[in-house]
């Protein structure tokens, strides 16, 4: 069986509600891959219509590409923290001799509970117990929570057919000197105020990703990474033509970035199954629009630059007749601080269009430290 079929066969037996959850739930086919090649990783197999496939239960906490491996270095320091895997399929039955004896060689276990499954992590620990663990703590460590919010315009009779993109009413109203993007207050300019690109040239990448990287650094706290790497950032920024990059500028010098995507399907952590499902029209449509980020430098210390940003999307917005689905993800740092209020204050206060923002799902973290 080659290595694609036999994922098929794993995502389908081991994760059959996953349509259910915002989140991709389990292993990417590359990290399927360097799992199963992993000489820690624990698997059991499983028979399904094609054959026996491998199925990971314990696995190295790096193997999956979204975990911060920062936080358990620093929260269980010189621990070998290990992932543990509860398939579907194979959750009730978890057991075997392997299972066990990595089990007796393990401190910690993250365990990860999307907020659909049934039994929570209480089924964890039933299954640890049941092989003879011992269970000494059960932390909770984390919380990745999704929300989801409808754009609508005040004005309803400016709603079209086919509503036209943001970077594609940009383009068309940036290039009439009498656009009220440039006679209104939005401060509409590439050197002194906000302007969205396309695409950004490679000069300024390392510029606006310092201050993303420093802005994001007080959510490392976090059991899941955080905001996108240095190689994601620069693709994003140079490559993807779908995002949108509405940057602020100060006297040329870039202050605060924004990116808006409606390629969810692109976002490697996001189930766009999920979303494809629940709102099937949207996404047909490409108006599901995924918010991956907003940093500013912390020399600029101004919170405004968001809001004004926000004003020149919502005014695009009306322009174009585009009532997006705004979807994004925070850490409980960005819930405990009331971000998508935020977000929501800043869309809600330019006058063309309301939004509420709702929890719709989250993802729980948790640590199990063994005798």
């Amino acid at each position: 069986m080659n290595l694609n079929t036999e994922y098929r066969e794993y995502r389908q037996l081991t994760h059959p509600n996953a349509i259910d959850h915002p989140q991709r739930q389990g292993l990417s086919i590359d990290e399927y891959r360097d799992t199963l090649d992993h000489s820690d990783t624990v698997t059991t197999e499983l028979n399904s219509t094609t054959g026996a496939i491998r199925v990971p239960l314990l696995a190295a906490i790096g193997q999956s590409a979204w975990n911060n491996t920062d936080f358990y270095d620093a929260r269980y320091p010189n621990t070998n923290v290990m992932q543990l895997y509860l398939p579907e399929e194979v959750s009730t039955n978890m057991g075997g001799d392997q299972f066990k004896e990595g089990l007796k060689e393990q401190r910690v276990l993250m365990c990860e509970v999307p907020s659909m499954a049934v039994g929570g992590v209480e089924k964890a620990i039933d299954i640890l117990r049941k092989n003879g663990a011992e269970i000494l703590n059960i932390d909770l460590l984390g919380t990745q929570t999704y929300f989801e919010g409808k754009i609508q315009l005040n004005d309803p009779t400016g709603r079209r057919e086919k509503p036209a993109k943001f970077i594609e009413t940009f383009e068309a109203e940036s290039a009439d000197e009498e656009s009220e993007l440039f006679t209104s207050n939005l401060k509409v300019d590439p050197i002194n105020g906000t302007w969205l690109h396309e695409t950004l040239p490679e000069d300024e990448v390392d510029v606006l990703y310092d201050f993303y990287d420093e802005a994001y650094k007080v959510l490392n706290d976090s059991p899941l990474r955080q905001g996108l790497d240095p190689e994601e950032f620069r693709s994003m920024i140079v490559e993807d033509k779908i995002a949108s990059k509405l940057v602020y500028r100060q006297n040329g010098k870039p202050q605060t970035v924004f990116l808006a995507t409606e390629d969810i399907d692109g976002l490697d952590w996001v189930n766009s199954e999920y979303y494809k499902n629940k709102f099937p029209e949207e996404y047909e449509n490409q108006e599901l629009l995924w918010y991956p980020g907003i940093a500013t430098d912390p020399e600029a210390k101004s919170l405004r630059n968001g809001e004004k940003i926000a004003h020149l999307m919502t005014r695009l917005g009306r322009l174009g007749g585009y009532e997006p689905r705004v979807l994004f993800d925070f850490c409980d740092f960005n819930v405990s601080i009331g971000l998508h209020q935020v977000f929501e204050r800043w869309i809600n206060s330019g006058g063309d269009t309301t939004v509420s923002f709702n929890e719709i799902a989250d993802q729980k973290y948790y640590g199990i430290t063994l005798a």
